[in-house]
Formats: C-alpha cells, sequence, structure tokens
C-alpha cells in the first residue's frame, strides 16, 4: 500500500539552535513554542504483515506483532479520563500489570516496570502543543491524538534520564556498572478493528544514526528528549491491516546497546489514512511503555 507519512525536517537552523518543542505551561508572551518544521512525504510504501507475522522480531526488526487475549475489561471510558491517580481505576491498573506480565513472560528479564501509558483517539485534538496552553497538559485526563510525526518516544540521553527517574539507586549503580542492561519496549493495542490511523512501524535495520534527530520537550518541570525520523527513501515500514484488540504490537522504544551504524530501536507513527465506510469509528488504542532490566 502507498501512503503519506509525516516527517522532522532537517533545517539550517538546527546549527545554531537544538530542536525543541514547549509545551504544557503557561501561556507564552510569545507565538514561538518550536522550531521545528515538518513535511508530508506522498507515495510511500507501507508493507502489511498480516500473513507474515512471524517474520518480524524484537532482536531482529525491532517490532513484533503477537496474539494475546487480554483477561482485563477493555473499556475506553476506563482509560480516558483515568487520571494520574490510578488507586480509584482497578480496571486501568490491572490492564498495567497484565503488560508487565507479559513482556515479563515474553522477553524474562530481573524486572519489569510500567513507566508510563497513553490512551488514545484518532480524531482527538493533538497532543504535544495544546490548545490554549493555560494549565499544565494532563495526558491521564482525556484521549490524545494518534502520534502522526514518525519518532521514538525516547533519544538515547533521554532513555537514560527515564531510566533515572524511575529506578532504584542500586538498580541505576548496576546498569551503569554493567551488571544489568536495560531497555524500555513499548506495547500496543486498539481497543476496536483499526480501519483509520494505523500504527505504522519501521525496521530499525533500515533506519541511520545520522536519520535521527534529537528534539527537546520543554515541559514545566523537565526536559523531555526524544527522537524524530528524517525521511530517506530507504527507510522499510510495516503495519498490520484490519489490526484487532487481541493483536498485540510491541517495539523498541529505548535500548542501552546503541547502534554502531544503523538504529536500535524501532521509530513508529501513526499513517493519515481513513476507510471512507469508518468515519464514525475512530482508532482507539492504548500503548503502555516499560522498562526492562535483565543480566547483562
Amino acid at each position: 500500500m502507498l501512503t503519506q507519512l509525516r516527517f522532522a525536517q532537517d533545517l539550517e537552523i538546527f546549527q545554531k539552535e537544538v530542536p525543541y518543542e514547549i509545551f504544557g505551561h503557561p501561556t507564552p508572551t510569545s507565538d514561538r513554542i518550536t522550531n521545528c518544521k515538518f513535511e508530508t512525504i506522498g507515495g510511500v510504501e507501507i508493507q502489511d504483515v498480516r500473513d507474515v507475522a512471524q517474520d518480524y522480531s524484537l532482536n531482529t526488526t525491532g517490532f513484533a506483532f503477537m496474539h494475546h487475549e487480554s483477561k482485563c475489561r477493555l473499556n475506553p471510558k476506563d482509560f480516558e479520563k483515568a487520571g494520574n491517580s490510578l488507586e480509584n481505576n482497578p480496571a486501568v491498573l490491572a490492564y498495567l500489570e497484565e503488560n508487565i506480565e507479559l513482556i515479563r513472560d515474553l522477553v524474562g528479564g530481573e524486572k519489569v516496570i510500567c513507566c508510563d501509558w497513553r490512551f488514545r483517539r484518532a480524531g482527538a485534538p493533538p497532543s504535544v502543543v495544546p490548545d490554549g496552553l493555560d494549565h499544565t497538559f494532563d495526558l491521564r485526563f482525556k484521549a490524545v491524538a494518534p502520534g502522526y510525526d514518525i519518532h521514538c518516544d525516547f533519544s538515547h540521553r533521554g532513555g537514560w534520564e527515564r531510566l533515572e527517574l524511575h529506578l532504584l539507586p542500586e538498580e541505576l549503580e548496576a546498569v551503569r556498572s554493567g551488571k544489568l542492561t536495560a531497555k524500555i519496549i513499548n506495547t500496543w493495542r486498539p481497543f476496536n478493528v483499526v480501519k483509520n490511523a494505523p500504527l505504522i512501524l519501521t525496521d530499525r535495520r533500515t533506519i541511520l544514526q545520522d536519520d535521527l534527530m534529537e528534539v527537546e520537550r520543554v515541559l514545566p518541570d523537565q526536559i523531555q528528549r526524544a527522537y524524530y525520523l528524517k525521511h530517506q527513501p530507504y527507510h522499510r515500514y510495516f503495519y498490520m491491516s484490519d489490526q484487532g484488540p487481541d493483536e498485540v504490537a510491541l517495539f523498541t522504544s529505548w535500548d542501552l546497546k546503541k547502534g554502531h551504524q544503523t538504529a536500535e530501536i524501532s521509530p513508529h507513527g501513526a499513517a493519515s489514512f481513513w476507510d471512507v465506510n469508518y468515519l464514525d469509528h475512530p482508532r482507539e488504542s492504548i500503548e503502555v511503555r516499560l522498562i526492562v532490566l535483565s543480566e547483562a
């Protein structure tokens, strides 16, 4: 299938300025909340893995699809306005714990930690730069739009900073000393059969390190560092047609072992195409980000 995808542009200004985005702050005095620009590239081929999903894995392409029937109640209403505290939301907490067990059973590891999650709905307001910026933007109290820009949640530096945020001092020291290795793996599950804005994944082996552009996301209390992908014709993209709730996508979004020439992670995003027969049934999905610690 041919479609269009959105990529970050490599601008001359980045020779003097760090790529950045500002969000979650009180209304700024300047309209300049980012120095990033994006381009939409048409005619990009995305390959359907529906009948050949077994050919792709976390260890090779950086992503995989697996059949997994959740034992949890998958009601979008539970996730859409969960807030920051899960004490009064056992449905969300149970799903996060289920994903911890799923990754532990799949890849092993000394410890698996849920460090983040997102509920998304196609057609929801953008999550990167919300309108108004009148208060701290909380992604837990509303559905957010799919990430249409091809990206990775953490740059190599940003992944280290996420580990520093979540690991115990002795765990962090074990990673730094080489006793433990660390990864961040995402699980992605739709609530309904995906007919619009499907998840797009890249074969990490086709991504050169120079194709990744680090961006600083400036929040009120911290800077989060992620990657945007600069378009190159040699990249390879994949999706699963009609992906359903029992079909989970897995992909590596950070790895302690940085690749030499090619990427160690699988950048991802969403395609903007919609099946006109399902305009009233937007894609709804839940993604969970998990830190995996393993013996080196």
